[in-house]
C-alpha cells in the first residue's frame, strides 16, 4: 500500500477529530455535532474502499489498460 495514501488517510482522520473536538470544546449546538458524527460514520463506510481499492478486479483493469497502449482517434463522420 502506498505511503502517500496512508498519509492522506491519517491526515483526514486526525483533522476530522480535531474539528470535532473543537466543536465540542467551543460549545457548538448538539445538532451540528450530531451531523458531524453522522458524516464521520458515513465516511468510514467509504474509507476502506478508497484506501484498499474498491476490488482486486479494479487493479487488474488498471494493469490491462496500461498494457493496451493509446486509443486511436475516432474516424471522421462522412456527411
Amino acid at each position: 500500500m502506498s505511503t502517500q495514501r496512508f498519509g492522506i488517510a491519517l491526515l483526514l482522520i486526525l483533522g476530522f477529530f480535531a474539528v470535532l473536538a473543537y466543536m465540542l470544546y467551543a460549545g457548538w449546538p448538539a445538532e451540528q455535532v450530531s451531523l458531524m458524527i453522522g458524516a464521520l460514520i458515513g465516511s468510514f463506510v467509504r474509507a476502506p474502499q478508497w484506501y484498499l481499492d474498491s476490488s482486486p478486479g479494479s487493479e487488474r483493469k488498471t494493469e490491462l489498460l496500461a498494457q493496451a497502449g493509446p486509443v486511436p482517434p475516432p474516424m471522421e463522420v462522412i456527411k
